[in-house]
């Protein structure tokens, strides 16, 4: 389900999670990595009881997917109170699009593919990758979880990439040509206050939704996969989850077509060099009617 060009739509998903914004910043990090980082992962990997407890307890976690919330919708909805529509209304603002097991697929094709091509050059045994892999999945799935897993199984996934983290070199985040002006947007959205979060609900009602916004960033999406920008986009998307985490985004408005606005705003920023000035202007005016433009460079 999940890939780095779809970037956008993961970043919905983990926006509308709790402890999502983790998951984001393992991410963010992960797509830095490089051949060089390998041996201090896997010299962090630890295969041990603990660990696969930690993982039968997140195998047995809730499934809560839209799909499975759609199949099982009839049973599911409450109307019969304000109370239970209220309920419901919250269940489908948080059902994620994709699931865990996508991510993870993500993870290890399409963010660290590249780890299994790199044993020739290192001259290291064929288990590195592996080794450094399953911690990154590994503090991926604990973040993931969140409250839905005993905090004891969380940290023990988590550990050993918080562990490695602290030898592997800071990198910068790779945000594309323009990332002057997608870093100020990500600093403003950090930033947002609840008068903000009020005009935003307003400008997504007519500016993150319908055909013409989906086919605009259909566009930039193309353009980003053309353009050989696929990760560092997916960069400035786990980012962007990562700043209105940070700004305490309500999920409603996050489900509502808040991240969508900002979202697409990134989105065509990573390659306006290459969209025609119509999509450019229906991804960023909402953005900029809204917060204002002050953030660019």
């Amino acid at each position: 389900m999940f890939s780095l060009v779809s970037a956008p739509v993961l970043g919905f998903d983990l926006i509308r999670r709790d402890g999502g914004h983790r998951v984001a910043a393992v991410l963010r990090r992960a797509l830095a990595l490089d051949a060089a980082d390998l041996p201090g992962l896997a010299a962090a990997y630890l295969d041990d009881p603990d660990r696969d407890a930690a993982w039968v307890a997140i195998s047995a976690g809730p499934r809560d997917s839209i799909q499975e919330f759609g199949t099982e919708l009839a049973a599911r909805i409450d109307l019969t109170s304000q109370a239970g529509a209220l309920r419901t209304l919250q269940q489908l603002a948080r059902a994620p699009i994709g699931t865990l097991e996508g991510l993870l697929t993500c993870v290890r094709t399409d963010i660290l593919g590249w780890t299994w091509r790199s044993v020739a050059d290192l001259s290291v045994q064929d288990e590195l990758p592996a080794r450094a892999v399953a911690v990154v999945c590994d503090a991926v799935a604990g973040c993931y979880a969140g409250d839905e897993v005993d905090g004891v199984y969380r940290r023990r996934l988590a550990g050993p990439w918080a562990q490695a983290e602290r030898r592997i070199p800071e990198r910068a985040t790779d945000l594309g040509p323009s990332s002057g002006d997608i870093t100020g947007l990500l600093t403003r959205a950090r930033h947002l206050d609840a008068a903000d979060f009020a005009a935003l609900r307003t400008a997504a009602d007519g500016g993150a939704r319908g055909r013409e916004w989906a086919t605009a960033v259909h566009e930039a999406s193309w353009a980003v996969h053309l353009a050989d920008r696929v990760r560092p986009a997916a960069a400035a998307q786990f980012a962007l989850v990562e700043a209105l985490a940070a700004a305490d985004i309500p999920v409603a408005d996050a489900a509502g077509g808040t991240w969508n606005l900002f979202s697409g705003a990134v989105q065509a920023m990573m390659v306006r060099d290459l969209l025609d000035a119509e999509t450019t202007h229906r991804l960023l005016a909402p953005v900029i009617q809204t917060i204002g433009i002050g953030w660019a460079e």
